[in-house]
């Protein structure tokens, strides 16, 4: 059994957040009934308000919502990746069957993924399982136990596509994450720095000078 060890932080997931803005255009149209030009310029208006709102008091922004669709976008491939994997398995299996004499040779094979993020390890067990041949039998923790009809089918199993690009994907998550941390941080040494000090230190030897002084002219007019 192949057993890999990562010493690496567990990503952070964050709440999953829709654009906002095509969201509440979507329900002005809707609550409407119809869609026509002047139902679309209206629900463009009330949108926009909306997102504003949003935007300035329950936390949204415009650059949450451009890191959704950058995500989005690697969904969209992960799947159109799935599908073809799907296809290319239906057609080994399709293979194996129309072989004469054909006898597969199952196997339980056990290995860890590395990916830090549960979700998407279940999506890895998810897509294992989706793909002709192979079949997540459990899921602990990392450790995945998948059975195989054969031995085309586990060899290489601990390193898939599937993990290959969930990896990568978890990769540029991570990489955002470290940028907002690091911009965050700065944000924070730079308000410090421009804030004035709430306690100017005191400078005693100056206070006792001008209160020498003070008495020495009180004595001379004496």
């Amino acid at each position: 059994m192949d057993r890999k060890v990562y010493t690496e932080p567990v990503l952070e997931r964050k709440d999953n957040r829709v654009n906002m803005f095509i969201a509440y255009f979507l329900l002005f149209v809707l609550f409407n009934g119809k869609l026509t030009l002047e139902i679309a310029l209206f629900g463009v208006v009330f949108a926009a308000a909306l997102y504003a709102f949003s935007c300035k008091y329950l936390g949204y922004s415009f650059k949450k919502d451009f890191a959704m669709v950058r995500g989005a976008a690697d969904g969209i491939r992960y799947l159109m990746m799935l599908a073809w994997e799907i296809v290319k398995a239906n057609l080994t299996v399709i293979r194996m069957i129309l072989t004469p004499g054909f006898e597969p040779k199952p196997k339980l094979v056990q290995f860890r993924s590395g990916l830090r993020d549960e979700g998407h390890r279940v999506a890895l067990a998810d897509s294992i399982t989706l793909t002709p041949g192979t079949i997540t039998c459990e899921l602990n923790e990392d450790l995945f136990t998948v059975h195989c009809l054969d031995t085309e089918q586990y060899e290489g199993i601990d390193n898939t596509c599937f993990e290959q690009a969930l990896s990568r994907i978890e990769e540029r998550q991570l990489e955002r994450q470290r940028n907002e941390e690091m911009k965050k941080s700065e944000q924070a040494v730079n308000e410090s720095v421009a804030a004035p000090d709430p306690n100017p230190p005191v400078n005693e030897n100056a206070d006792s000078a001008v209160l020498d002084e003070t008495d020495e002219q009180e004595g001379q007019q004496e």
